[in-house]
């Protein structure tokens, strides 16, 4: 009876770790080009993944107080000695922060083999006048903005 638990105890913890140990082979770093910036100044928030990686889900953090202005992505592979391959990814963002305040990105998120690795969180300072909204006619020339 102790040994039949001493196996699976032991094969349970191997199980464990190679499921977690998937999602702690890589590395995620978040970065923007300058944590002060001007309303209206596009910056550049830059993810970089590295380790060995199988079919990474990313899952990036929400934008909601900035404008999206592009995005960019580059990937390398290199192989290791053993047959192993380690992916390098590379996310840019461009941003726009339309008004001025303190504001946090959030962790961008990457799942590896049944595994979440987070980036850091990047804080960034905006300063300026607010962006004024520019208003466009509606079709047919209805005199209403919006």
């Amino acid at each position: 009876m102790w040994k039949s638990r001493n196996k699976i105890f032991l094969v349970s913890a191997f199980c464990l770790t190679a499921f977690t140990g998937a999602a702690q082979n890589i590395e995620v770093d978040a970065r923007v080009d300058s944590a002060r910036v001007r309303t209206g100044t596009p910056f550049a928030y830059r993810v970089t993944v590295k380790g060995t990686v199988r079919s990474p889900r990313v899952h990036p953090p929400e934008f909601s107080s900035f404008r999206v202005l592009g995005t960019a992505q580059n990937q390398s592979y290199s192989l290791r000695p053993g047959g192993t391959a380690q992916l390098t990814l590379r996310i840019t963002y461009t941003l726009l922060a339309p008004q001025p305040g303190s504001y946090r990105i959030e962790p961008f998120a990457v799942e590896n083999g049944g595994g979440t690795v987070k980036s850091n969180a990047v804080n960034i300072q905006v300063y300026g006048d607010p962006l004024k909204e520019k208003k466009r006619p509606l079709p047919l020339g209805s005199g209403t903005e919006i």
